[in-house]
């Protein structure tokens, strides 16, 4: 009985395609998911596994209560038209971005010159959100890289890639993991302001350790 198309009740944008035991939206970002009916709920798996308490069940009308408990109207439709929504390949909504920054600072052993570029990696980050009925879908995104790379004078004297699991002594286990705010919270940190403050302690340690020597 839910196998097909269904728009929202109120403006008739496609809300989800139903094949199989499958759940698929309108959105190049957000991944399909998995579904199941028992008794009066019907359950979603993602990332995560949610139930929602089915209102009314038709074969047009799918009703059901969202997760702040406001009801969600479905209607079928055999639109062939809309059916384009549905036509593409899910992808990370931060591919291809990248970031660049470079900083001179002065020390006493002179100018040194700091680069700093940030890209994304093929490591796949998965962030569960809220679509805008209110149900709990799946975003990807990729991890980000950082490349940091230090001169003077010309000369290259630090050169690193960063990654986030560099960090595992510093940050709890379970945040760092690949799990649902790590990429809002700090994915984005991996950016040229955070580096450029990373380039100041490693020019601040190189000077320090020729000094000493």
């Amino acid at each position: 009985m839910l196998q097909g198309l269904w728009t929202n009740g109120e403006n008739s944008d496609p809300a989800m395609l139903v094949k199989g035991d499958s759940i698929f939206y309108p959105d190049s970002a957000s991944m399909p998911v998995r579904f199941w009916i028992y008794q009066d709920t019907i359950y979603l798996q993602g990332q995560n596994v949610h139930g929602y308490k089915i209102e009314k069940q038709a074969p047009h009308l799918f009703k059901f209560a969202n997760q702040n408990g406001d009801d969600v109207k479905l209607t079928k439709t055999n639109d062939k038209a809309l059916y384009s929504a549905f036509n593409y390949h899910v992808y990370a909504m931060n591919t291809f971005l990248e970031q660049s920054q470079d900083t001179v600072i002065r020390t006493d052993l002179g100018y040194f010159e700091s680069k700093v570029h940030v890209q994304t990696t093929s490591d796949k980050v998965v962030k569960s959100t809220y679509n805008d009925n209110g149900v709990e879908v799946d975003n990807m995104y990729l991890d980000n890289v950082a490349a940091l790379r230090l001169y003077n004078h010309g000369t290259p004297v630090f050169a690193h890639d960063f990654r986030k699991q560099e960090f595992q002594s510093l940050i709890p286990k379970d945040f760092l993991s690949l799990e649902a705010s790590f990429v809002r919270c700090i994915s984005p940190m991996l950016t040229p302001r955070l580096f450029t403050t990373m380039s100041s302690l490693v020019f601040l340690m190189l000077t320090q350790h020729t000094l000493s020597s």
